[in-house]
């Protein structure tokens, strides 16, 4: 469709705008011409989604410091180190990591963290086959982080700063220079395969002094 097809072009031209042309990161690009075709990438964003006619006003307004966030972001995405975005509640962080994604071409595999999380939420763990001919009556099924390192997608943890002393123990392995991913729920001792597109995001809130974990 037209509206796809703005989109792939739009996505080409913010990201290499922000990246600096050649996809590295050059922060000193930076100026009006990249903040346009930025803005307009996530115009196609919202009108690709259906959300918006093509003719509508523009659907999303980007500041001054979101463009800047943005571009930090894209150049953190030249290592594989996780990326923490810090922001008010409702300040539109989990939106910004979907626009960069949806610039990269990437899919975004997400979770939502409350007190009541626990690690097989964001790993996996056995569930009941519903499969009534399986031989089985419980089978594996990977959480969120599990199937992004594994088939690339970047997984996005929202609201981390909720998560319990025993999920933030679980991600540790993950946050390391090198992450590494043992499935020791499913009884593997073996370490999980990266995929080379997988990247960690995870967003917060700027931690109350009153009562931080």
């Amino acid at each position: 469709s037209r509206s796809s097809a703005a989109s792939d072009v739009y996505k080409r031209q913010a990201f290499d705008s922000a990246s600096g042309g050649d996809g590295r990161g050059d922060t000193t690009r930076t100026g009006r011409d990249a903040d346009a075709v930025v803005t307009a990438a996530a115009t196609a964003r919202i009108v690709a989604l259906g959300l918006v006619a093509s003719n509508a006003e523009q659907p999303l307004v980007l500041t001054s410091r979101v463009l800047r966030a943005m571009r930090l972001v894209l150049n953190g995405l030249r290592g594989h180190d996780p990326i923490l975005v810090v922001g008010k509640d409702g300040c539109g962080k989990s939106e910004l990591v979907h626009l960069v994604a949806f610039l990269c071409n990437a899919h975004v595999e997400g979770i939502t963290v409350t007190p009541e999380t626990e690690p097989a939420d964001i790993i996996g763990g056995m569930v009941p086959e519903a499969n009534p001919k399986a031989n089985e009556r419980v089978r594996w099924r990977d959480g969120p982080v599990t199937h992004a390192f594994t088939t690339g997608s970047w997984c996005l943890i929202d609201n981390l700063g909720d998560a319990e002393a025993p999920v933030v123990e679980r991600l540790n392995p993950l946050i390391e220079a090198e992450p590494d991913l043992v499935l020791t729920e499913k009884g593997s001792v073996c370490n999980e395969v990266r995929h080379p597109r997988y990247r960690l995001f995870a967003t917060m809130s700027p931690p109350d002094r009153t009562n931080s974990k």
